[in-house]
């Protein structure tokens, strides 16, 4: 065992040298009576304070598959320094023939090591969720959950001292269940102290292999409150907003109903062949960038989970941003200053590397985000509605004829809440109008060419966006996009259009627009807002949004989809 994996940063090792697997079994598993307290039970959370590899993880996930295969359990697990999927694939090699394809289904879809809350189902009953950024900070964000067990992991108190807190502790009193069990590998009189403190009662109990003691106990308090999920859910609109949601609340259990008003899925702005998978770009740490980078890891997470099993166009080319301007190269510059990403999320590159990369003249540095990908909007919402229940050539009547007491009754069938995510129909419903002028929502039109692609233009391996942005060919096509016009509401298709987005290619990639013959491809509407950013949250009881996403509604819909309702992150961002 003396490849056992070591932090450089604590100089301490991620499990014990003896057997690590039996480490985790028998200080975090038995020490939290597991799985005799799953007995009987429909739902089990757990919340862990450094997640390392993964291994407490998958023996827990093991353990229900083989004692409780019933159960949903829902796994929380708090890390300040993510390890790569290739140190996490080496470490936990030697369990292979343990958990089987359980370790490649976590790696599958381990998100970006960016901030934020990283939700994801890797079977319909296990649901993770990584909490990357420090604990002592996370922590605090954290709502709507009540924890059952606590395995209070992460590297020892003498070395990582600043994990251990009083902030830790008073919050995981607030967030336990009734009866909430703790189970640690130390028997540091600090922590032994601080969980007394906070309301937990607290025993001295043997070790693991050569250590002596460690801590075990349970909370004493009432109990952490969790609002319940709405039973039943309909939602207006078949675009990327409303599948998504619906997707989401279909894992989580909730009756769904979509109704569209088109024919067929994805009639608006997600009707698009192909976008991009991109956040949106903020200099300096900001809440508004914070959701970005978090729905980011997000969308390529759920988009590639989704490929898996059904054909909706993703394709990881990578982005590059050109920096075509002085502003642009001031903003990149600080992005990675300020963010302070791993090369592996985004680096800035110089001419050469990104001509490289790109396959073609870039003439300037690139920020490049080597995951990006693109996408079909279209197959995706196809993807999404495969299981739920759609009612097409539905006209939304006035929302008052739809409310019945504190319900909502819609062809046939009752609901607890009704969702709108109607994108550039939010003018026709009353409903909204207060809501329309106070984010100042405003309908923009753009319009996406296509262009054959030359010997040139097919050497392009990368989407490069430049103001406008175009993909790699698929089949032969590039798409070329887009116009930005708030003060139009026509979607009639524009020759003049085609000769903007041609002139905007060859402004910055001369060569590659070299005898690229741009033709009209589909115009739409979007709906922006007057702070850019999404639009979303309860507008009264009973009654949700999920608006104004506009250029980058592929990378926001997903993570919105997960905090209408009942968030796990504390946020300013929801209304």
């Amino acid at each position: 065992m003396d490849d056992v994996p070591r932090s450089k940063i604590f100089d301490d090792i991620y499990f014990s040298v003896e057997d690590g697997l039996a480490e985790s079994q028998f200080v975090f598993l038995k020490g939290n009576d597991l799985p005799e307290r799953l007995e009987g039970r429909s739902q089990f959370t757990v919340a862990e304070t450094g997640f390392g590899t993964g291994l407490n993880f998958l023996a827990l996930w093991d353990l229900i598959e083989n004692h409780a295969p019933a159960l949903k359990l829902h796994y929380i697990s708090y890390e300040k320094f993510p390890l790569t999927t290739e140190d996490i694939e080496q470490a936990l090699s030697r369990w292979k023939h343990v958990f089987g394809n359980k370790i490649d289904q976590m790696l599958a879809q381990y998100p970006l090591r960016v901030e934020g809350f990283h939700s994801t189902y890797l079977a319909p009953n296990i649901k993770l969720t990584l909490v990357f950024g420090d604990v002592n900070e996370t922590i605090l964000k954290t709502q709507n959950i009540a924890v059952d067990a606590w395995f209070l992991d992460g590297f020892t108190p003498a070395k990582n001292p600043q994990m251990w807190t009083e902030t830790l502790f008073d919050n995981m009193a607030r967030l336990s269940a009734l009866k909430a069990s703790f189970a640690t590998f130390t028997a540091a009189g600090d922590v032994k102290r601080g969980l007394m403190a906070a309301g937990f009662e607290v025993e001295k109990t043997q070790g693991f292999g050569r250590k002596r003691d460690r801590l075990i106990g349970c909370f004493g308090g009432a109990g952490a409150h969790i609002p319940e999920l709405p039973q039943s859910v309909a939602i207006i609109g078949a675009g990327i907003a409303g599948c998504s949601i619906a997707h989401w609340l279909a894992q989580e259990g909730v009756k769904v109903r979509i109704f569209e008003q088109g024919l067929a899925p994805a009639q608006g702005a997600s009707g698009n062949p192909a976008g991009m998978v991109n956040p949106r770009f903020y200099k300096l740490r900001c809440e508004e960038g914070h959701f970005y980078w978090s729905a980011y890891a997000r969308a390529l997470q759920f988009y590639e989970a989704l490929s898996h099993e059904h054909d909706v166009g993703f394709e990881k080319c990578g982005a590059l941003h050109l920096c075509t301007n002085e502003d642009k190269q001031d903003r990149f510059q600080g992005l990675l200053e300020n963010w302070d990403y791993p090369d592996d999320v985004s680096e800035l590159l110089s001419y050469d590397e990104a001509k490289e990369i790109a396959g073609i003249e870039t003439h300037t540095q690139a920020l490049y985000l080597p995951n990006s990908a693109r996408v079909s909007p279209h197959k995706l919402c196809q993807a999404l509605t495969q299981n739920i229940a759609v009612t097409y050539g539905f006209d939304l009547p006035p929302l008052e004829q739809l409310r019945h007491g504190e319900s909502w009754h819609i062809d046939g069938d009752n609901f607890d809440v009704l969702v709108l995510a109607v994108g550039a129909g939010f003018d026709e419903i009353e409903a909204l109008q207060a809501l329309a002028e106070s984010q100042k929502l405003k309908k923009v039109r753009g319009q996406l060419s296509q262009a054959r692609a030359t010997d040139k233009s097919e050497q392009l391996t990368s989407t490069a966006h430049y103001g406008g942005y175009i993909l790699p060919a698929e089949e032969g096509v590039h798409v070329i996009g887009s116009t930005f016009q708030p003060w139009e509401t026509s979607t009639d298709l524009r020759s003049d259009d085609d000769v903007h987005n041609k002139e905007k290619l060859a402004e910055a990639l001369p060569e590659l627009a070299e005898g690229l013959d741009l033709t009209s491809y589909r115009a739409s509407l979007r709906v922006s807002s007057r702070a850019y950013f999404p639009v979303f949250g309860k507008v009264e009881d009973g009654l949700y949004v999920s608006l104004a996403h506009g250029s980058h509604g592929l990378t926001s819909t997903p993570k919105v989809a997960q905090m209408l309702f009942n968030p796990l992150e504390k946020t300013n961002n929801c209304l």
